[in-house]
């Protein structure tokens, strides 16, 4: 009897990003011990469009890991991620900011998966990384536009994330031109902690101007749906008292 192993489902408010970087392996002959491999893992105050339709953009802003220093071996290395199928090799050892962006070694142990992705990375077949991250509460800004003052709901900095992978992978869909993409499927495209902060927000100014519970249920039933945004401005246009909410 045969059983199928499928990958553990991706835990609500998990991000992969990968990066166009400039893997190396520390080998022997550079001072190394052959099994270091190192990079820049996230860059800084790059505006990226994660999806590539303009549904996301994106920015990591320098610092956004500081907290994560004194914990490095929670950060785990992987061939491709864990998540999607791909194997723990080994344990991240080094992380620091750079004027480009987070500094980044792993150590990858000496196992059978750990050295088929040596040597997959020697051979050039894995020569980029892409990070596992969560959202933490406090960790996202809005983007402001300078022009009308007002925050852009679908720009988001990354003050701050919690890394818990580094993985080893492949050249991405969109080639190597582009420094960061998002690799998500697009059936899983969100923007969780957008539209929480906007559906708080929204209850928040519904109640202060009197309005019922179930038209505020209502409101921020529309609002979960992030392509019925123009549907929740009209739906707000024909509300008196919610006019300067539009």
């Amino acid at each position: 009897m045969s059983t199928t192993t499928e990958a553990p489902t991706v835990p609500a408010g998990t991000e992969f990003r990968q990066f166009s970087s400039d893997l190396e392996i520390w080998t022997r002959a550079k001072g190394g011990d052959g099994r270091t491999v190192r990079g820049i893992a996230v860059p800084w105050d790059e505006w990226i469009d994660v999806y590539g339709d303009g549904w996301l953009y994106e920015s990591f802003t320098k610092g956004a890991v500081d907290h994560q220093f004194s914990a490095l071996q929670r950060i785990k290395v992987a061939d491709r991620h864990m998540y999607r199928g791909g194997k723990l090799i080994g344990v991240t050892r080094t992380a620091k900011n750079q004027r480009s962006g987070l500094y980044w070694e792993g150590y990858v142990s000496k196992t059978p998966d750990g050295d088929n992705a040596l040597e997959l990375a020697n051979d050039g077949a894995l020569d980029q990384l892409s990070v596992g991250f969560r959202e933490v509460d406090g960790g996202n800004k809005f983007r402001v536009d300078p022009e009308t003052n007002l925050e852009l709901p679908n720009w988001i900095q990354r003050v701050k994330v919690d890394l818990f992978e580094v993985a080893l992978v492949p050249e991405g869909a969109y080639g190597a031109s582009a420094s960061v993409h998002g690799i998500r499927d697009a059936g899983h495209r969100s923007r969780p902690a957008i539209v929480d902060d906007r559906e708080r927000r929204l209850r928040d100014a519904l109640a202060e101007l009197g309005y019922s519970s179930d038209e505020i249920e209502r409101a921020a039933g529309v609002l979960k749906a992030p392509d019925k945004d123009a549907e929740l401005f009209a739906w707000l246009g024909t509300l008196p008292k919610a006019a300067d909410l539009v």
